[in-house]
């Protein structure tokens, strides 16, 4: 389902945010200098694709995806 990929991502996001140490200001700076986002300045303004995007790019910032714990 579109909206658990959608919540599933913006968690991921918010990992990766978190764990890079960008602050709000700086995670904001990023999505408004992507192309094609529109001027969002929040992971609540982008579609699936676009959230996607922004994981690839925090990926590329040096975010490593860990497996689960559980």
């Amino acid at each position: 389902m579109k909206t658990d990929e959608r919540l599933k991502l913006i968690k991921l996001i918010h990992v990766a945010r978190r764990e890079l140490g960008m602050d709000r200001d700086t995670y904001g700076l990023m999505l408004n200098g992507m192309k094609g986002l529109e001027g969002a300045t929040s992971t609540a303004d982008l579609s699936v694709p676009n959230l996607k995007r922004v994981f690839e790019q925090l990926k590329s910032k040096g975010f490593k995806v860990r497996p689960n714990k559980k």
